[in-house]
């Protein structure tokens, strides 16, 4: 091994180690943030709060905590935009939700080749594809990019209708 293959492999364990006694302090922020984004009423958050900070505090490994929090966040997400969005009539526009298609495409793309790196057998300088791995990703952002647009169209053809606009084709 050279020295800077030596360097770099401590300086990975200690970011390593870092990492994972920090992220057990931030699954608790984070479970806090999911709750104020899924229950806006304060006695059922606080409640639900307890509930989850005791699930989190269950969980074996202080990376599984953060993954853990990391997964209620996500749940929690379309309650607080549609509350959002019914609080204040918010409609997003066509070019918002072709963005975010091309993103989520792209972000399963970069996770395929993260896979495709990551399988790849350096001994033998022969990438190795994992086709499970490599298409399911792949296919399931394709696939949940384009149900984002089609359930935004409906709405904003819904949305049109009922304020008498002609929608566009």
């Amino acid at each position: 091994m050279t020295f800077w293959q030596i360097v770099v492999a401590v300086v990975l364990g200690l970011i390593a180690n870092e990492v994972s006694d920090v992220s057990s302090w931030c699954a608790e922020r984070v479970v806090r943030a999911a709750a104020r984004l899924r229950y806006p009423d304060g006695e059922r958050r606080e409640v639900r709060l307890a509930e989850l900070v005791g699930l989190i505090g269950t969980r074996p490994g202080k990376l599984f905590k953060l993954l853990t929090a990391l997964i209620f966040l996500v749940a929690a997400m379309p309650a607080g935009v549609k509350r959002l969005a019914k609080s204040r009539r918010i409609v997003l526009p066509w070019k918002w939700s072709d963005r975010s298609v091309a993103l989520l495409s792209g972000f399963g793309v970069l996770i395929s080749l993260a896979g495709v790196v990551l399988s790849a057998n350096i001994d033998r300088q022969a990438v190795v594809l994992r086709p499970p791995g490599f298409i399911g990703f792949a296919l399931f952002f394709v696939v949940w990019g384009f149900t984002v647009k089609l359930v935004r169209r409906r709405r904003k053809r819904a949305y049109l209708k009922r304020r008498g606009d002609r929608p566009r084709t």
